[in-house]
């Protein structure tokens, strides 16, 4: 991705482009022209590209900036909790609240990614996404509330999987799934998988 140098100025126009590009992609269900992002951000075709190389860079930004903020309130968020089970309880609470809130969800876990500079941007956030789930599953073995038979390297990418795939599908069914039910699925899947008891 091939981007001027931010001044004051230009890190508000690039702002304005991206937000402008998550609008369309909205809008658009996933499709992206960069002539009606620059049309919608009120600017140039030329001055967009002097940002972002290619539709697929502005796409892949875009969705970069999803996941900086999905990892803001939920995977990093700091939870005050009397146990690891209650906290990361709270933690797919703030994860279902953050997706049935956030436009660009249904979009972003709905095959966006057929860019292919987006394509990577996907690959690399989710196993980051699930590296922090795996190493909040050790922790939770480190405070005897997780089995130790449970291998956090392979259950933290299959819990967060199960989760993104609960959600893409919740979205995509529109208003039949509300978030509290579709909490309670995800809180039931994962207590199973991490050998505990869902909370009530």
């Amino acid at each position: 991705m091939a981007e001027t140098p931010m001044s004051g100025k230009g890190a508000q126009t690039r702002k304005k482009l991206l937000d402008a590009a998550q609008a369309e992609l909205v809008e658009a269900g996933g499709n992206l022209e960069v002539a009606a992002v620059a049309r919608r951000a009120g600017t140039s075709i030329g001055l967009t590209y002097r940002y972002f190389q290619n539709k697929g860079a502005l796409a892949a930004a875009v969705v970069n900036d999803f996941f900086d903020r999905q990892d803001e309130a939920v995977l990093m968020a700091q939870i005050e909790a009397p146990t690891w089970r209650k906290r990361e309880q709270r933690r797919i609470e703030l994860m279902v609240a953050f997706h049935y809130a956030e436009p660009l969800a249904p979009v972003a876990l709905g095959g966006l990614a057929r860019e292919p500079e987006v394509a990577a941007v996907m690959v690399e956030r989710q196993a980051m996404q699930a590296a922090i789930v795996a190493a909040n599953i050790a922790r939770g073995q480190d405070l005897g509330e997780v089995p130790d038979e449970i291998d956090p390297t392979i259950a933290g990418p299959m819990v967060m999987g199960a989760i993104r795939e609960a959600l893409r599908v919740a979205l995509a069914a529109g208003d039949r799934l509300g978030a509290d039910a579709l909490t309670r699925e995800i809180l039931r899947f994962v207590d199973a998988a991490t050998g505990g008891h869902r909370a009530d």
